[in-house]
């Protein structure tokens, strides 16, 4: 939808200023779908899927480590990565004791009794609430936990956001940016006014669709 690249470096935090309101509607549809015949991602020469690696995020008002979405995510991984042949021995310990409970409670009864004898490690992490503690005290504190946890969910290189700026102090800026190379992501916000912030790149399309940066 424009021309120009947007080059990335962990940390970096970039003002996206669309005053064109028609390509900001259409920019806000392809970000929000992720369309991957509008939305390219490059790392290292190559393109990545960019569903696989960036987060668009528009209610920042309701930042919330522990959605649903972010824990399904968190589960599917330690299913599929954290479960070592020695967890896997525990797991299945449990698995068995569990079944015998059940069988010795259905003896209790005259009549038959079935139950699922397997609890898959997603229901249990579920089941005991297994979720992130984080600090709310503040918008950054909340919005740093937030990232952080989708870059325990998933490898995330870009965070998208909308308006970003109308909740950050200008000191805040320094420190989002500091926390951001830390966890390996940059950020990209997009906005429909223009503004100006110390330590944020700035690229601006304006109402004639002319590009400055």
């Amino acid at each position: 939808m424009f021309s120009f690249p947007i080059d990335l470096e962990p940390g970096d935090i970039v003002s996206l200023v669309v005053e064109n309101k028609k390509l900001f509607r259409d920019l806000s549809t392809a970000l929000d779908t992720l369309d991957e015949s509008s939305v390219f991602l490059f790392q290292d020469g190559g393109e990545r899927q960019a569903k696989k690696h960036v987060v668009v995020t528009r209610d920042l008002l309701n930042l919330d480590p522990n959605s649903k979405k972010i824990l399904t995510a968190i589960y599917k991984k330690i299913d599929r990565t954290a479960l070592t042949p020695e967890r896997r021995e525990k797991f299945d310990r449990i698995n068995q004791a569990i079944a015998e409970l059940l069988e010795d409670f259905a003896s209790d009864f005259e009549g038959q009794v079935s139950f699922n004898d397997q609890i898959s490690l997603t229901q249990l992490l579920g089941h005991f609430d297994f979720k992130f503690d984080y600090d709310e005290s503040s918008f950054l504190t909340s919005f740093v936990s937030y990232f952080r946890a989708w870059r325990e969910a998933m490898d995330l290189k870009l965070l998208i956001t909308y308006d970003l700026f109308a909740y950050l102090e200008e000191e805040e800026i320094a420190v989002l940016s500091q926390e951001l190379g830390y966890t390996g992501i940059a950020l990209v916000d997009i906005d429909h006014s223009d503004g100006k912030h110390p330590g944020v790149k700035r690229f601006l399309i304006d109402k004639d669709l002319c590009e400055i940066y």
